[in-house]
C-alpha cells in the first residue's frame, strides 16, 4: 500500500478528498496534514466581513471529509520538507513519512516580516485574518482601516468592510482606504469590470489611492511613497503572493519559492510529489490564482495520485481560458463578468450565495 500525504487544506485538496469519496482507492493509504479540522472557504469571506455569514458558514469541514474517505487527519503545520529523505517535519517536531506527496498550502499574503509594516494583517492564510476581524468587532468606535492591494480580492474586502462598520457604527467619520501600487485598481481585471467597480467604491465612501505604495506605518498614520499620508488604526495585506519558506528549502525545482509542475500537477524535479492550487508554479503556462482553478484541480490531482502509485498513465490538466467572476459588492448585491463583459442583475448576490454555499457543505 502507497503512503499519500496530503499537506494542507486548500481548495485543491478539498475536491481532491470529494472526488475519492466516490471512488475509493484501496492501494493508497492517505492522511492529510493540515493546522486546523476547518479549511475557510475563500469565495464567502466577503459575506462574513459584511456580516451576513457567521465563522461556521463559511468553513469546510476537512474532518467529516477525512472521516468519510478513510483519510488520517494530522492536525499540525508543515515547517520542512525534506524531498530526498521523503518525510516532512511538522511545527510541533513531528516528522511523517509518505511515499507520495501532495502540496496545497495556498500563499501568504505580502511577506511582512520583510516588509515596511511588520504588524499589519496579512489577508491569506485566511484563517488568521477571521481571527482578527473577528476581535475587530469589539471595538468601541469605528476603526479606520487601509487595504493594501487593489485586484479583485482587495476590492471585495474595502466594500464589505466599508458596509459593515457603516451597520456597526452608522455614519461615524472613519475611513476606508484602499491603496494600490499600479497606475489603476484591478489591473488584470476587464475594463468594464473595473468601470463598474470604481463606481461601486466611490458610492461606498471608500478612498483610492493608485500608483503608490506604503513606506511607514507609525501611531495610526500610515506613510505613502508619494508623499500623501492618511489615518489607520488597522492595515490588511492583500496584495502579493508569497509561497511559504519551507517551500524553497525543501529540494524541489522552485521559481520565487513556487514548486514547478507539469500539466499534470507533478512535480517537475520530483515524481513522487505533486503540487496543486495558488502554491504550483506551471512550467509552460501561467494561471491566474483564483480558486475557481484550484476546485478543478482536485478531481485530477487525486487521479493522478492514484495513477502514479500504480505507474499509470497521468491525466492533463486543462484550465478553462475564462470562468464567470461574480464580486460581492459589500450589500446584499454583486456583479457578474465574463468574457469582458460586466452586468449588474438582480438576483446575482442570490445566485452568488446558493453557489458558495453548496460549495461548502460539498
Amino acid at each position: 500500500m502507497t503512503a499519500l500525504l496530503l499537506i494542507g487544506g486548500g481548495h485543491a485538496h478539498v475536491t481532491a478528498l470529494r472526488w475519492l469519496k466516490q471512488n475509493p482507492q484501496s492501494h493508497l493509504k492517505i492522511s492529510l496534514l493540515t493546522p486546523d479540522y476547518r479549511s475557510v472557504y475563500s469565495g464567502m469571506v466577503p459575506g462574513f466581513v459584511a456580516g451576513y455569514f457567521a465563522r461556521k458558514d463559511v468553513e469546510i469541514d476537512l474532518a467529516g471529509l477525512c472521516r468519510d474517505t478513510g483519510t488520517v487527519l494530522v492536525e499540525d503545520a508543515a515547517s520542512q520538507l525534506n524531498v530526498h529523505r521523503q518525510y516532512v517535519t511538522t511545527a510541533t517536531g513531528r516528522q511523517i513519512p509518505y511515499d507520495l506527496a501532495s502540496i496545497d498550502v495556498g500563499v501568504v499574503s505580502q511577506p511582512l516580516a520583510a516588509g515596511p509594516l511588520p504588524h499589519s494583517t496579512a489577508v491569506k492564510p485566511m484563517a488568521g485574518f477571521l481571527d482578527h476581524w473577528e476581535n475587530l468587532q469589539d471595538a468601541p468606535d469605528a476603526p479606520d482601516i487601509a487595504i493594501i492591494g487593489a485586484g479583485l480580492g482587495g476590492v471585495e474586502l474595502a466594500l464589505s468592510i466599508r458596509y459593515a462598520l457603516s451597520r456597526k457604527f452608522g455614519a461615524k467619520n472613519n475611513s476606508v482606504s484602499l491603496i494600490e501600487r499600479n497606475v489603476e485598481i484591478l489591473p488584470h481585471a476587464a475594463r468594464s469590470l473595473r468601470h463598474h467597480l470604481r463606481k461601486k467604491l466611490v458610492e461606498a465612501g471608500v478612498e483610492v489611492f493608485e500608483g503608490t505604495e506604503p513606506t511607514a506605518w507609525q501611531q495610526n498614520v500610515l506613510q505613502l511613497s508619494d508623499g500623501r499620508s492618511l489615518k489607520a488604526d488597522h492595515v490588511f495585506w492583500v496584495a502579493g503572493a508569497a509561497p511559504y519558506d519551507w517551500l524553497s528549502t525543501s529540494g524541489l525545482r522552485t521559481e520565487e519559492g513556487f514548486p514547478v509542475v507539469h500539466s499534470s500537477l507533478q512535480s517537475v524535479s520530483h515524481p513522487n510529489v505533486f503540487i496543486a492550487g495558488d502554491t504550483a508554479r506551471f512550467k509552460d503556462q501561467t494561471i491566474s490564482r483564483a480558486g475557481v482553478y484550484a476546485v478543478r484541480q482536485g478531481p485530477v490531482l487525486m487521479k493522478n495520485l492514484a495513477a502514479q502509485a500504480k505507474d499509470y498513465l497521468l491525466e492533463i490538466y486543462s484550465p478553462q481560458k475564462d470562468y464567470m467572476k461574480l464580486v460581492s459588492l459589500g450589500r446584499k448585491r454583486a456583479l457578474v463578468e465574463k468574457w469582458g463583459i460586466t452586468l449588474s442583475l438582480p438576483g446575482l448576490w442570490t445566485l452568488k450565495r446558493k453557489i458558495d454555499q453548496a460549495f461548502v457543505r460539498g
